[in-house]
């Protein structure tokens, strides 16, 4: 089956970036708000110039992490409850972007929870960790939305890519390290408690820092980037000022300048970068961007500010160019990164965008020298011919590896129903991808011939409120089915559901005879449209696809914290022992 690709286009007002000398001034003096910034603008107009627009991947790729090796760049996004964690990416030209690998391989956590199992432990391989449950009232999590690996630090030292992530609901972190990004990343460090929302530096003389939220502190790793040996050298809390509200930090050194970036919660997630001379400070702070991503009549084209990120470089040595490269909230699509441009102030501080109001949606692309923009690849089509997952996938929570197989049939994925589940969101093996702005489609072909009866299997639009289209087996026959409904995250203390959902559990809203084929095949489609936020569910009926069921309007819940995504489903409720073989996944985006 050929793979259906998307492609980004669009945008970029190039703003060279200036080497200004530091004049010696008051730190004071670098407070004052109205420094005039110093327009180092090239305005690259010529017709052949390749633009590219923002968001430059139109998808859920939150807290991006990005370095640049040689002509290289490379990316780490949050995962959240989905495994494998921390997912990789690559890219030529800062603009396109390809999935490649995830750090961590293995699963999210070692808690039962991120197995969809009952947890009610204090303790995780030997260390505290934050779940919640009250044990004397019998709650418990059986669940980790909204947690697992948050907001990881992407570095480049001596030949070796590093990762500082974490599992929050284990209250653990790790530094990771690879060679080769696309491939195994091995553990190096590890510790309790976790280095929350920080960022992994090496310094030109390769001593390693590490920034840390939440407690506004520098450490400093040994050789061995030790964790659990971390010295503080610093304590930038009081240097903020008045942006005392922070996280997200990035930190990175610039033409002789240490910079820490983090995010200010103002009207909106701004930007707010520090500067020093020295690693253990005194750090200046400016707040250097807060504003949307706006179109050409200045509306607002992202639903939120641009936040969280860095400053990152051309590969051209002569006359390097400097960007911004941050993310910004597309609504129910998710949180998805942005570029923007610079200007400097007299005194090398940075501002981003629109003299730190905005951020253009089109704009000349950072690099030029290939004469076109690469083709995004973060979600796409599979036959399912390999016999390994293709890196776009991820599953909800951790999976059973004993209960699906890419092996057993050749040219199918197998879904076995080992495991008995109250509803969609506690299915084992739930496998995902990412959806694609600011419309897409996802379309599954199986054979149900061998569910039994209690079974539930299909395709889904997954986030705090989620919608499904399926098949259901019940006194040996199959129906379609289209069913919605909300997470239970918050199941002990139910508020009233609206707009028909049911609270914890998903409600079936249509259900009609599955026109199963002779081979028991079915065909079942689920599209997003993220102009208006619904989802529209559908099934194939005699070559043509008819709807089934209501459409669903997207959430984007801090209680889920990804964007929607396609879901492919197969479960239980009576008895294990089914299976299902899904034949392709079919992606289409506009």
């Amino acid at each position: 089956m050929k793979k259906i690709l998307y492609a980004t286009v669009a945008i970029s007002l190039t703003l060279a970036m200036t080497t200004a000398c530091n004049d010696g001034n008051s730190v004071t003096e670098d407070l004052e708000p109205d420094i005039a910034a110093e327009d180092t603008t090239e305005q690259a107009e010529a017709e052949d110039s390749v633009w590219m627009s923002n968001p430059i991947v139109y998808s859920d790729l939150p807290d991006p992490s990005i370095v640049r090796v040689g002509e290289d760049y490379y990316m780490v996004s949050t995962t959240m409850h989905f495994s494998p964690s921390v997912v990789v990416l690559h890219s030529k030209d800062m603009v396109a972007w390809e999935i490649v690998g995830h750090v961590d391989k293995d699963n999210v956590g070692a808690c039962p929870a991120a197995s969809l199992e009952k947890c009610t432990l204090s303790t995780v391989r030997g260390h505290s960790h934050t779940h919640v449950y009250n044990d004397e009232a019998g709650n418990y999590r059986d669940d980790i939305y909204a947690q697992g690996s948050w907001a990881a630090s992407l570095a480049y030292h001596d030949g070796y890519f590093y990762c500082l992530w974490n599992l929050t609901q284990d209250d653990e972190s790790f530094i990771s390290r690879t060679q080769d990004p696309a491939g195994d990343w091995e553990v190096v460090s590890e510790c309790n408690p976790l280095f929350y929302d920080s960022s992994l530096f090496f310094d030109d003389d390769g001593t390693a820092y590490i920034a840390r939220a939440h407690s506004e502190k520098i450490f400093q790793l040994d050789s061995n980037l030790d964790l659990n040996t971390a010295t503080e050298i610093y304590d930038f809390s009081d240097d903020r000022g008045q942006y005392d509200d922070t996280e997200g930090y990035h930190m990175f050194k610039m033409q002789g300048y240490y910079y820490i970036s983090m995010v200010q919660f103002l009207s909106t997630p701004a930007v707010v970068m520090m500067r020093s001379e020295n690693v253990d400070g005194p750090y200046v702070p400016r707040l250097a961007l807060e504003g949307a991503v706006v179109d050409e009549s200045g509306e607002w084209v992202s639903t939120s500010g641009v936040s969280q990120g860095r400053i990152i470089d051309t590969p051209d040595t002569l006359n390097p160019r400097y960007y911004g490269f941050f993310h910004t909230s597309m609504g129910m699509a998710g949180r998805s990164p942005v570029i923007a441009d610079i200007t400097f102030t007299p005194r090398q501080m940075p501002i981003f965008g629109n003299g730190g109001t905005s951020v253009n949606e089109k704009m000349t692309a950072p690099i030029q020298k290939y004469g076109m923009i690469g083709v995004s690849r973060v979600a796409s089509s599979d036959d399912f011919s390999s016999l390994e997952l293709d890196p776009v996938w991820e599953w909800n929570h951790n999976p059973d590896n004993s209960a699906w197989s890419l092996s057993a049939r050749s040219g199918y994925l197998r879904l076995s129903a080992e495991h008995i589940a109250t509803d969609f969101f506690h299915a084992r093996n739930t496998l995902t991808q990412r959806t694609v702005g600011p419309r897409c489609s996802g379309e599954v072909v199986m054979d149900v011939s061998h569910m039994q009866d209690g079974d539930r299997t299909g395709i889904g639009m997954m986030e705090y409120r989620s919608g499904i289209v399926g098949v259901k087996k019940e006194g040996g026959e199959y129906y379609v089915f289209m069913s919605k409904g909300i997470q239970n995250y918050g199941k002990y203390d139910v508020p009233d559901p609206a707009d028909g959902d049911y609270f914890g559990a998903m409600a079936d809203f249509a259900t009609v005879d599955a026109p199963t084929g002779q081979d028991g095949t079915l065909r079942l489609r689920v599209e997003a449209d993220f102009r208006t936020n619904r989802a529209t569910f559908y099934y194939q009926h005699d070559g043509a696809w008819e709807q089934v069921g209501e459409e669903m309007t997207m959430t984007y819940d801090l209680s889920n914290f990804t964007g929607n995504r396609f879901a492919i489903f197969n479960y239980a409720t009576e008895t294990t022992g089914g299976y299902v073989d899904v034949d392709s996944f079919t992606f289409e985006n506009e």
